[in-house]
């Protein structure tokens, strides 16, 4: 049998978590990357309590600090840093590798220089190395991998051969499973898109605890959101799916969700947390402006997207959020 051998770049949560689980399996050797040295230290000793507390972790994983010692003969690569560094950190692994692997892009959101999905820029990243390039995304908090809870997630690529060849490296996990789709646009546009409406929910969950509130709030955002993913090319029925509504049901009602808990959070503080606050590491926040300009620029009618942009750029007050989103559903009509 064929071993695989499997990089991660990266030591944060979600990247460890899916380690883990590849670690099980006895055909697939793991190592990962870092920059980290308590993060890498404490993988090599089967832990990571930066996001798992005591919770236990393969120690058949290898995690270093060198690149060089981890870069050569790689089946695949996957992408698990944050994405303001996901570029420039691709660049380099392209570089310093010798073969063309698959990469398997776990980050979300939108590349700020461009306003286009990642799989966009980053194929043309690889493209030196000849390598394709697939998607991993769907309604998944990392903890709960690790704590084997079944979870059901989408694996997305174009060439839906190369989506499949990753399946198979899941295939001996029973609790994890991994279904194949070729709707790229959509299924990242949901990934980036569910974190801006989870800070909208979040605030509407402190600001009424009504779950009237809440569901209109959440279905007038999901309409939007397909609206955007037909606008941009993608599949209108990608938003039915895993990484459509299951995520953005995932992202945007549990206070494991960091997005929907800024959201509280900014309804409960107002705008100085956006201050005093690490802003980077909420997705949502760092995509509203990308989104904000496709809005204006498209002079699109999205409510609830438009209002939790206004928030974030301090026009209007989390106290009206609602208030307003509500005010203008009637401004289109929801099949337009």
């Amino acid at each position: 049998m064929k071993i695989n051998n499997i990089l991660f770049i990266g030591t944060g949560a979600w990247g460890t978590a899916i380690a883990n689980l590849l670690a099980s399996n006895p055909n697939n050797n793991v190592k990962m990357w870092g920059i980290d040295k308590n993060e890498v230290d404490a993988i090599n000793k089967g832990k990571n309590p930066q996001y798992f507390k005591s919770l236990r972790i393969s120690r058949k994983i290898h995690a270093t600090l060198k690149i060089s010692e981890c870069s050569n003969n790689n089946d695949y690569i996957f992408l698990s840093v944050p994405s303001k560094v996901l570029k420039e950190t691709t660049k380099m692994i392209v570089n310093e590798i010798n073969n063309s692997p698959t990469f398997v892009n776990l980050a979300k959101g939108l590349d700020k220089d461009t306003n286009d999905v990642w799989s966009i820029s980053l194929k043309k990243i690889i493209k030196k190395c000849e390598s394709s390039l697939v998607t991993l995304s769907g309604p998944s908090f990392a903890i709960d991998v690790v704590k084997k809870k079944p979870t059901t997630v989408d694996v997305v690529s174009e060439n839906i051969k190369d989506a499949i060849n990753i399946i198979k490296i899941f295939s001996h996990s029973t609790y994890f499973k991994v279904f194949p789709l070729t709707d790229e646009i959509g299924v990242q546009l949901c990934g980036a898109l569910k974190n801006l409406l989870a800070i909208g929910t979040g605030i509407a969950k402190e600001n009424h605890s009504s779950i009237n509130t809440i569901s209109s709030i959440l279905t007038q955002g999901i309409s939007e959101i397909r609206k955007l993913i037909c606008l941009r090319g993608g599949y209108e029925d990608t938003i039915m799916g895993l990484s459509g509504i299951g995520d953005i049901f995932l992202t945007c009602t549990s206070n494991q969700s960091r997005n929907f808990s800024f959201g509280r959070e900014l309804f409960k503080k107002g705008f100085k947390i956006i201050k005093n606050k690490k802003t980077n590491t909420i997705e949502g926040y760092s995509v509203f402006p990308i989104v904000e300009s496709i809005i204006k620029k498209n002079n699109l009618k999205l409510p609830v997207l438009e209002s939790i942009c206004e928030v974030l750029s301090q026009k209007i007050s989390p106290r009206d959020f609602v208030k307003f989103s509500i005010s203008k559903m009637g401004l289109f009509e929801r099949n337009e």
